[in-house]
Protein backbone atom coordinates (compact mmCIF):
# COMPACT_ATOMS: atom_id res chain seq x y z
CA UNK A 1 0.00 0.00 0.00
CA UNK A 2 2.89 2.35 0.80
CA UNK A 3 4.29 2.17 -2.75
CA UNK A 4 0.82 2.81 -4.19
CA UNK A 5 0.36 5.88 -1.96
CA UNK A 6 3.77 7.28 -2.92
CA UNK A 7 3.11 6.64 -6.62
CA UNK A 8 -0.21 8.50 -6.29
CA UNK A 9 1.44 11.40 -4.45
CA UNK A 10 4.18 11.73 -7.09
CA UNK A 11 1.51 11.56 -9.79
CA UNK A 12 -0.64 14.25 -8.10
CA UNK A 13 2.26 16.59 -7.27
CA UNK A 14 5.19 15.71 -9.56
CA UNK A 15 8.70 16.78 -8.52
CA UNK A 16 10.43 19.12 -8.47
CA UNK A 17 7.43 21.53 -8.43
CA UNK A 18 5.53 19.22 -6.10
CA UNK A 19 8.34 19.30 -3.55
CA UNK A 20 7.70 23.03 -3.06
CA UNK A 21 4.07 22.35 -2.15
CA UNK A 22 3.45 21.98 1.61
CA UNK A 23 0.71 19.44 0.85
CA UNK A 24 3.35 17.17 -0.70
CA UNK A 25 5.49 17.28 2.43
CA UNK A 26 2.51 16.68 4.73
CA UNK A 27 1.23 13.70 2.75
CA UNK A 28 4.74 12.26 2.31
CA UNK A 29 5.43 12.50 6.06
CA UNK A 30 2.05 10.91 6.88
CA UNK A 31 2.80 7.93 4.61
CA UNK A 32 6.30 7.48 6.06
CA UNK A 33 5.11 7.82 9.64
CA UNK A 34 2.64 4.99 9.15
CA UNK A 35 5.34 2.72 7.67
CA UNK A 36 8.08 3.80 10.07
CA UNK A 37 6.22 3.31 13.34
CA UNK A 38 6.30 -0.53 13.56
CA UNK A 39 9.94 -0.65 12.36
CA UNK A 40 11.08 1.89 14.95
CA UNK A 41 9.22 0.08 17.74
CA UNK A 42 10.73 -3.27 16.70
CA UNK A 43 14.24 -1.84 17.15
CA UNK A 44 13.44 -0.11 20.47
CA UNK A 45 13.10 3.40 19.03
CA UNK A 46 9.55 3.91 20.25
CA UNK A 47 9.61 7.26 22.08
CA UNK A 48 8.33 10.58 20.71
CA UNK A 49 11.66 11.54 19.09
CA UNK A 50 12.45 8.01 17.86
CA UNK A 51 13.34 9.08 14.31
CA UNK A 52 16.02 11.47 15.59
CA UNK A 53 17.42 8.83 17.98
CA UNK A 54 17.64 6.33 15.12
CA UNK A 55 19.26 8.89 12.80
CA UNK A 56 21.87 9.70 15.46
CA UNK A 57 22.55 5.98 15.97
CA UNK A 58 23.21 5.58 12.24
CA UNK A 59 25.39 8.69 12.22
CA UNK A 60 27.58 7.17 14.93
CA UNK A 61 28.22 4.17 12.67
CA UNK A 62 29.62 6.45 9.98
CA UNK A 63 29.55 5.67 6.25
CA UNK A 64 29.09 1.90 6.63
CA UNK A 65 28.75 0.19 3.18
CA UNK A 66 25.71 -1.87 4.22
CA UNK A 67 23.86 1.24 5.40
CA UNK A 68 24.66 3.01 2.12
CA UNK A 69 23.27 0.06 0.13
CA UNK A 70 20.09 0.04 2.23
CA UNK A 71 19.72 3.81 1.91
CA UNK A 72 19.98 3.50 -1.89
CA UNK A 73 17.26 0.83 -1.84
CA UNK A 74 15.02 3.08 0.29
CA UNK A 75 15.63 6.00 -2.11
CA UNK A 76 14.67 3.75 -5.02
CA UNK A 77 11.38 2.79 -3.32
CA UNK A 78 10.51 6.33 -2.22
CA UNK A 79 11.29 7.74 -5.70
CA UNK A 80 11.83 11.33 -4.53
CA UNK A 81 14.48 11.04 -1.82
CA UNK A 82 18.26 11.33 -1.89
CA UNK A 83 20.10 9.82 1.04
CA UNK A 84 16.69 8.98 2.55
CA UNK A 85 15.69 12.67 2.68
CA UNK A 86 13.75 14.96 0.37
CA UNK A 87 16.18 16.84 -1.90
CA UNK A 88 16.64 20.57 -1.55
CA UNK A 89 14.76 22.65 -4.08
CA UNK A 90 15.06 26.25 -5.21
CA UNK A 91 12.37 28.60 -6.47
CA UNK A 92 14.06 30.65 -9.17
CA UNK A 93 12.50 33.99 -10.04
CA UNK A 94 12.35 34.53 -13.80
CA UNK A 95 12.71 37.85 -15.59
CA UNK A 96 12.97 38.84 -19.21
CA UNK A 97 16.58 38.56 -20.35
CA UNK A 98 18.27 41.67 -21.61
CA UNK A 99 19.90 40.95 -24.98
CA UNK A 100 21.49 38.10 -26.88
CA UNK A 101 21.73 36.67 -30.36
CA UNK A 102 17.93 36.47 -30.22
CA UNK A 103 17.65 40.22 -29.76
CA UNK A 104 15.24 41.81 -27.30
CA UNK A 105 12.36 39.38 -26.90
CA UNK A 106 9.19 39.81 -24.92
CA UNK A 107 7.13 36.90 -23.59
CA UNK A 108 4.02 38.01 -21.68
CA UNK A 109 3.49 34.35 -20.72
CA UNK A 110 6.82 34.08 -18.89
CA UNK A 111 6.05 32.42 -15.54
CA UNK A 112 7.02 34.27 -12.39
CA UNK A 113 9.15 31.39 -11.13
CA UNK A 114 10.36 27.87 -11.79
CA UNK A 115 11.17 25.19 -9.21
CA UNK A 116 14.35 23.14 -9.68
CA UNK A 117 16.57 20.94 -7.55
CA UNK A 118 19.24 22.95 -5.73
CA UNK A 119 21.98 20.80 -7.29
CA UNK A 120 20.78 21.57 -10.85
CA UNK A 121 23.05 22.88 -13.57
CA UNK A 122 21.81 25.57 -15.93
CA UNK A 123 20.92 23.02 -18.63
CA UNK A 124 18.40 21.51 -16.20
CA UNK A 125 17.08 24.98 -15.38
CA UNK A 126 16.75 25.72 -19.11
CA UNK A 127 14.82 22.45 -19.58
CA UNK A 128 12.43 23.38 -16.76
CA UNK A 129 11.83 26.87 -18.21
CA UNK A 130 11.31 25.47 -21.72
CA UNK A 131 8.77 22.99 -20.36
CA UNK A 132 6.86 25.80 -18.62
CA UNK A 133 6.83 27.86 -21.83
CA UNK A 134 5.98 24.89 -24.07
CA UNK A 135 9.12 25.53 -26.14
CA UNK A 136 11.99 23.39 -27.37
CA UNK A 137 14.96 23.55 -25.01
CA UNK A 138 17.19 24.80 -27.85
CA UNK A 139 14.97 27.85 -28.38
CA UNK A 140 15.33 29.07 -24.79
CA UNK A 141 18.40 30.95 -23.57
CA UNK A 142 19.28 31.90 -20.01
CA UNK A 143 21.03 35.08 -18.96
CA UNK A 144 22.20 36.42 -15.65
CA UNK A 145 19.61 38.66 -14.04
CA UNK A 146 19.69 42.33 -15.01
CA UNK A 147 21.16 43.12 -11.57
CA UNK A 148 24.01 40.69 -12.28
CA UNK A 149 24.81 42.24 -15.66
CA UNK A 150 22.52 40.25 -17.97
CA UNK A 151 25.36 38.26 -19.60
CA UNK A 152 24.63 34.92 -21.32
CA UNK A 153 24.95 31.78 -19.20
CA UNK A 154 26.21 28.35 -20.28
CA UNK A 155 24.56 24.97 -19.65
CA UNK A 156 27.52 23.55 -17.74
CA UNK A 157 27.41 26.21 -15.03
CA UNK A 158 25.99 25.15 -11.66
CA UNK A 159 22.94 26.99 -10.42
CA UNK A 160 24.89 27.85 -7.28
CA UNK A 161 23.48 30.75 -5.27
CA UNK A 162 21.49 32.26 -8.14
CA UNK A 163 17.86 32.88 -7.22
CA UNK A 164 16.96 35.12 -10.15
CA UNK A 165 17.60 34.41 -13.81
CA UNK A 166 16.88 36.06 -17.16
CA UNK A 167 15.06 34.19 -19.93
CA UNK A 168 15.11 34.76 -23.67
CA UNK A 169 12.72 32.74 -25.83
CA UNK A 170 11.14 33.18 -29.26
CA UNK A 171 8.39 35.74 -29.38
CA UNK A 172 4.89 34.44 -29.92
CA UNK A 173 3.09 36.94 -32.19
CA UNK A 174 -0.32 35.83 -30.92
CA UNK A 175 0.72 36.49 -27.31
CA UNK A 176 2.16 39.87 -28.20
CA UNK A 177 -1.08 40.73 -29.99
CA UNK A 178 -3.10 39.76 -26.91
CA UNK A 179 -0.80 41.87 -24.75
CA UNK A 180 -1.22 44.83 -27.13
CA UNK A 181 -5.02 44.45 -27.00
CA UNK A 182 -4.96 44.34 -23.18
CA UNK A 183 -2.84 47.49 -23.12
CA UNK A 184 -5.24 49.27 -25.50
CA UNK A 185 -8.20 48.20 -23.34
CA UNK A 186 -6.47 49.51 -20.20
CA UNK A 187 -5.71 52.82 -21.88
CA UNK A 188 -9.29 53.12 -23.17
CA UNK A 189 -10.71 52.43 -19.69
CA UNK A 190 -8.36 54.98 -18.14
CA UNK A 191 -9.43 57.56 -20.72
CA UNK A 192 -13.12 56.85 -20.10
CA UNK A 193 -12.53 57.23 -16.36
CA UNK A 194 -10.81 60.62 -16.92
CA UNK A 195 -13.68 61.78 -19.17
CA UNK A 196 -16.27 60.83 -16.52
CA UNK A 197 -14.31 62.70 -13.85
CA UNK A 198 -14.14 65.83 -16.06
CA UNK A 199 -17.90 65.71 -16.67
CA UNK A 200 -18.55 65.83 -12.92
Amino acid sequence: WCQRKIDQLVSDLPPPDGLANPIFKDRFEAILKKVRQPVLAKHCFDRANAVYEMTNAFRELGPHPEIQVLAAQIDNCLKVTEGCALPQIVELKLEMGRRSAFGQLRRPDLPEKVVVLAKSNLRQVREAVAKKLGELVESVQLTASVLDGGHDLTDEEALGLRRRIGVLAPEKPELLELERQKQERRERLEQEQKNRERER
